[in-house]
């Protein structure tokens, strides 16, 4: 399952300029320095979390360039309702691929699992990505949406095992969901939480509406005190729906 048509459409949406409060954070600055081996940002649908999650994904692959040739790897992977699957096994599956691709070689259990041909079961993935591991010092791990794996039970036990099991010490995680129970009561054992319901994202709206009014030819004509009256009224009126369908929850 490639994910980057997915990537790709997620970049087209992005504002310049927003999400840079992530790169301000505390929280990225441990994580990226391995100080905290998992992020999990997490907010209401709508929220703008895959539209961030591409732009990190960038700044990743910046850090990763910028290091000595060959030490630090990184992986994205969206998981998508379309998929229509469990994602366990097809995440496995691209991260080891593309680690392979990174590291320019493969090791003798992902070959073994080649030459026995069908599906390989997660016990056999699991070891085959603590093998390709092994070849760089960091790998950043980078996923979207686990909530929409359906069913994500044993995604959500990859993962466990992915930040807490120490065959799999020298990878990252960073990841992204709706704010749903049965995903909360994994993350929140392992994970720093960075809520998407804060004053910096509000800013990225009124940001992204500001544009969006300066940009569209029908509102050129409109005064500017008109304007920034609109500015306010949609940008206050994210708020307050994120606060409610918050509170709700």
């Amino acid at each position: 399952t490639d994910p980057s048509p997915l990537h790709r459409r997620a970049q087209k949406h992005y504002e310049p300029g927003t999400g840079n409060w992530m790169l301000r954070s505390s929280e990225w600055a441990s994580w990226l320095d391995t100080k905290q081996r998992c992020l999990w940002i997490h907010g209401i649908p709508g929220a703008g979390k895959t539209v961030l999650m591409s732009y990190l994904i960038e700044q990743i692959k910046q850090h990763c360039d910028q290091s000595q040739k060959g030490k630090r790897a990184y992986v994205y992977y969206y998981f998508y309702f379309g998929h229509n699957q469990d994602e366990a096994v097809p995440f496995l599956r691209w991260l080891i691929s593309q680690l392979c691709r990174q590291a320019d070689l493969v090791p003798g259990s992902v070959y073994k699992m080649y030459k026995h041909g069908g599906e390989p079961s997660l016990v056999e993935l699991l070891k085959a990505l603590e093998d390709i591991l092994d070849k760089f010092e960091i790998t950043y791990v980078v996923v979207d949406a686990i909530d929409e794996s359906n069913p994500r039970e044993d995604l959500l036990k990859v993962f466990r095992d992915l930040v807490t099991d120490s065959r799999f010490k020298k990878l990252q995680l960073l990841a992204s969901s709706r704010e749903y129970i049965d995903i909360e009561r994994v993350m929140e054992d392992f994970s720093v939480s960075v809520p998407m319901a804060n004053p910096f994202v509000e800013e990225d709206i009124r940001l992204h509406v500001r544009s969006a009014l300066q940009s569209n030819s029908k509102f050129r004509r409109w005064p500017q005190e008109l304007l920034g009256e609109v500015e306010d009224a949609v940008s206050t009126g994210a708020r307050r729906m994120y606060v409610a369908v918050h509170t709700s929850l």
